[in-house]
């Protein structure tokens, strides 16, 4: 609780297996703010930027009003199984969220960078995001996916593969 990581060698934080964070800070590390590769942490209100990797990193999981900033790599990169709500990626150099399989992305936000949001697997749901001025808004390769409910601008909006499930898609008048 309300700790900080700076300037390490390698990860920020790290944990293996069920890591309680809240209000701690990773900054300027050599790879990953946050690396919980053993799954089922609980993030809350954390930051991280400047990291040499991902900002936040793992599987199997729960983050909610967390922030990554300026990281090297993506935002947010997860494998399986996690719950994310409420977050911001901002302007991070490999994209603001990446997903694999049987995540949840509800209510985050994403500015800049290559793609706001990708879920390259199966049984994740995309709801309620605003991505602005990412090259791509969102960006799903895999199938049996929801994507619903979403704001997009900037880029090419949606590349969305056959297999998904999606709400409708539509474009603002001055579009046109």
């Amino acid at each position: 609780d309300h700790c900080v990581a700076t300037l390490n060698g390698t990860v920020g934080f790290s944990s293996t297996f069920g890591g309680s964070f809240s209000s701690c800070l990773a900054r300027q590390n050599a790879t990953d703010g946050f690396g919980l590769s053993g799954g089922y942490a609980v993030v809350s209100a954390c930051t991280s930027s400047l990291n040499g990797g991902a900002g936040f990193s793992g599987s199997r999981g729960t983050f909610h009003a967390c922030d990554s900033s300026f990281n090297s790599g993506v935002g947010y990169s997860f494998s399986s199984g996690v719950v994310v709500e409420e977050c911001t990626a901002n302007v991070n150099g490999a994209g603001g969220f990446s997903v694999i399989s049987s995540a949840a992305l509800r209510n985050n936000n994403v500015s800049g960078g290559t793609t706001g949001i990708l879920a390259s697997g199966t049984d994740n749901r995309i709801e309620g995001n605003t991505v602005v001025g990412s090259s791509t808004g969102i960006s799903v390769t895999g199938t049996g996916n929801i994507i619903v409910r979403n704001s997009v601008t900037g880029g090419t909006r949606y590349s969305i593969a056959a297999g998904n499930s999606a709400g409708p898609i539509v474009r603002a008048l001055r579009e046109e």
